[in-house]
């Protein structure tokens, strides 16, 4: 915590449309203009719920985030709930990874290959220490000198295996927030699809 002294976290929902309506405009296309079927339906309404959600606890991290580093930078409070909102957005962010692969019908394990170091290995990697932090320390995968299975460093966020940098995370919100904006209206999609612009 005491190595954490800086961060430039970027303002990415200035630049996103719409983040905070997907669901109604959703329900609302649904209704009025075309409506996907089954298990589509299913998989489009919970991909933009998560895909809100992973606006929402970006945002929420970068501010306190920044009230850490801002405030005195020994509060073990601000830095826990920096922490946390943080692993709400890499919850989020995976799992609509995981629903947006179900709704373009590709098999979940397709997303990425083990070891490739992608983003999307990252998310997975440090989601997957936050969410059974109790067997990490179990099996004393959490190193003596550490508490949490992951922190946060100058350039992001930090496990013993994996960093997915503030960057990498702000291209995660963007591209949960491209095809949200793309799912939102199935007849738009459809058009995209037909048009060959996806």
């Amino acid at each position: 915590m005491s190595e954490f002294t800086k961060a430039e976290v970027p303002d990415v929902l200035k630049e996103i449309d719409n983040h905070e309506s997907w669901l109604s405009m959703f329900l609302l296309n649904s209704v009025l203009r075309s409506r996907y079927t089954g298990k589509t339906y299913q998989f489009a309404y919970n991909f933009l719920r998560r895909s809100e959600g992973v606006c929402r606890e970006y945002e929420l991290a970068r501010k306190q985030t920044a009230i850490f580093l801002e405030g005195s930078r020994q509060s073990i409070s601000l830095y826990s709930r920096a922490i946390q909102h943080w692993e709400y957005f890499l919850s989020h962010g995976w799992h609509s990874f995981l629903l947006l692969s179900s709704f373009a019908g590709h098999p979940r394990n397709a997303i990425f290959k083990k070891g490739d170091g992608s983003v999307d290995e990252k998310l997975n990697g440090l989601y997957s220490l936050s969410k059974h932090a109790e067997s990490q320390i179990e099996n004393g995968h959490i190193p003596d000198t550490h508490t949490i299975p992951i922190w946060l460093e100058n350039d992001g966020l930090r496990s013993v295996r994996y960093n997915l940098s503030f960057g990498e995370a702000r291209d995660i919100v963007m591209l949960m927030a491209q095809w949200a904006n793309r799912i939102v209206d199935p007849l738009k999609l459809q058009e995209m699809l037909k048009n060959g612009e996806i």
